[in-house]
């Protein structure tokens, strides 16, 4: 489920310099190879992206970065490509964005998670005990158990809803794809357990999309959300 105005993307696995995005992570490289991607989707939209996706890409004016990894360096490379590129430098703002009206606002990262109700706003470190690394583990149907406990107690007794940004792909049919939790690929029924343990009215949403929300209020004409952290995310905006 995405607002209006908002298109999910995948860029992970785009095909940059040889290499999947995903490939270069580790590499002094890698924020030369986001530029590099940033400039060949405005150029040649993957097949795989949406219709919507498709004809808004090409149209993408400047260029917003959010997370851990979003710095003047990863701004710079893309800047250099002739895109204006500015990032955020809230840590909070995504689950700011989805705490209104009493609703528990949660940014799940890849290194933690991020919460917001009202004007407080607060951060648990994931628990790579509770909630491991999805390839590094041999039980993945223990680890998506003790992962889904996890973040349930870190949902839990704060308020009737919350809004969840989760760092993995939702397509259309709202179902959570694979990321570094150790959930199903696909798992049709994480949304539904993780309610029920949290005892929580859940709306889930992909975090590029609710980091999108954020900064939507700055950012004017087309413009493409990257969320930089353990891997990269994104949202365009019309």
């Amino acid at each position: 489920m995405n607002p209006a105005g908002i298109v999910a993307i995948e860029v992970w696995d785009l095909a940059v310099g040889g290499r999947l995005l995903q490939e270069w992570r580790d590499d002094a490289a890698f924020v030369e190879r986001v530029a590099d991607a940033v400039v060949a989707v405005t150029r040649a939209p993957p097949v795989a992206w949406s219709p919507e996706a498709r004809a808004l890409a090409p149209a993408i004016a400047r260029v917003h970065l959010v997370g851990g990894a979003a710095d003047d360096a990863a701004c710079a490379a893309i800047a250099a490509r002739g895109l204006p590129c500015t990032r955020s430098r809230d840590p909070f703002a995504a689950a700011r964005a989805a705490a209104v009206e009493g609703v528990l606002g949660v940014d799940v990262g890849q290194t933690g998670i991020k919460l917001a109700l009202g004007d407080r706003v607060w951060r648990v470190a994931r628990d790579h005990a509770r909630a491991p690394l999805r390839d590094g583990v041999a039980d993945r149907e223990a680890a998506r158990a003790s992962t889904i406990a996890f973040l349930a107690e870190t949902i839990a007794g704060h308020a009737p809803r919350a809004v969840v940004g989760l760092p993995c792909e939702l397509p259309a049919d709202g179902i959570p794809r694979s990321c570094s939790y150790a959930w199903r690929d696909p798992d049709p029924t994480l949304v539904a357990e993780l309610a029920a343990a949290a005892g929580t009215e859940l709306t889930v949403l992909n975090d590029a999309v609710l980091a999108a929300i954020a900064a939507r209020a700055e950012l004017t004409g087309p413009a493409l959300v990257l969320t930089l952290g353990f891997g990269v995310g994104g949202a365009l905006v019309a």
